[in-house]
């Protein structure tokens, strides 16, 4: 077994952001619940809060319309309509010490105009809500998170519940730092970071999760295959156990979590992690977003997939230090119908 991966020091830190961004996917069905943990966010890091509506209605660019200038007419009233809707959720979110901003542009892509936004403000924090959804709005919705988690180079909190956090919300980070599928190890860190600072914000309790991948599909999967007496498989099982829990210590130990805190769970990730967040009450949980193809983008494979889809909790996604989204902060079809109002 090798020694712990160097660890990555100069990973951002969430605080340095001067805003939490809220990208709303429909003004008529918005949760004010995640609305107000987002507020809650904002205020304990110090943060401006911005709602944020990339929209778009694909009858208002009917070639009839267009050519008569209605179009463009169109345009405008439903970005200032859909403008007056934030503000109206903006006046309940304001109090002393939290500043509150509206902005809503006119784009049919919504997810690459969020990251736009994203690297426009350099936000702390990308916030979706992922709930109350109809069949054809969660199929819409679902497209655009999978965009996100791909495309956003910030770290992104996905509100899947809504009840509001309590007074001292449980933060679980979900580590592997034996880095399965050649993933970076400086992500652990990353994972760390945003879920220490979240936690810390929201005055939490810091977890550690870490799902060890049983020794007997260990051994399977070794290129080393061959036959060794019993005693020696036993040695080389124990030896696995202490050096995957050791590397799990140590990130514990760097973050001041406490081994009551630290959970090493023998299994797959995609059933332990859903079954250790339903035994106890967990408000969020933090993973990371890998790279999965020859040209680094960050792809959704089967287990994020089948997480996201199984965790009955908020999820905080972070990226490996370093990463770079495709998307540019201007947009190369922007048109003469663009239209931005911000509040």
């Amino acid at each position: 077994m090798s020694g712990p991966p160097k660890i990555e020091t100069n990973v951002p830190r969430i605080s340095s952001g001067k805003c939490v961004l809220f990208a709303i996917t429909s003004p008529d069905g918005i949760s004010r619940s995640a609305l107000r943990k987002a507020a809650r966010l904002a205020g304990a890091l110090g943060a401006e809060l911005e709602l944020f509506y990339r929209g778009f209605d694909p009858d208002l660019l009917h070639p009839s319309r267009l050519s008569s200038g209605s179009g463009e007419e169109g345009i405008r009233a439903f970005v200032e309509n859909r403008q007056k809707q934030l503000w109206s959720l903006a006046e309940d979110l304001r109090k002393p010490g939290l500043s509150v901003r509206t902005r809503v542009e006119w784009d049919c892509r919504p997810a690459e105009g969020i990251v736009r936004e994203v690297l426009h403000k350099q936000p702390a924090l990308l916030i979706v809500e992922s709930f109350r959804k109809s069949p054809a709005e969660g199929l819409l919705f679902a497209q655009t998170l999978h965009k996100l988690i791909e495309l956003c180079p910030c770290p992104l909190l996905i509100v899947r519940r809504a009840s509001a956090y309590p007074a001292n919300p449980r933060v679980v980070a979900a580590v592997d730092p034996m880095h399965a599928h050649a993933k970076p190890a400086a992500l652990d860190t990353a994972i760390l970071k945003a879920a220490s600072e979240v936690s810390e914000a929201l005055e939490g309790e810091l977890h550690l999760f870490h799902a060890r991948v049983p020794w007997a599909i260990v051994s399977h999967q070794s290129r080393a295959v061959r036959w060794v007496p019993d005693v020696a498989k036993d040695e080389a099982q124990v030896t696995y156990e202490h050096v995957v829990l050791a590397r799990v210590t140590d990130l514990a130990r760097r973050y001041n979590i406490p081994s009551l805190c630290t959970h090493v769970v023998d299994g797959d990730v995609t059933d332990c992690l859903p079954s250790y967040l339903g035994a106890d009450p967990v408000q969020i949980v933090a993973m990371g977003a890998l790279s999965r193809s020859f040209l680094a983008r960050i792809l959704i494979g089967n287990t994020a997939r089948r997480l996201l889809d199984d965790l009955d909790c908020d999820v905080l996604v972070v990226k490996p230090p370093g990463f770079r989204t495709p998307v540019t902060l201007r947009d190369p079809m922007e048109h003469e119908t663009d239209q931005t109002v911000p509040g």
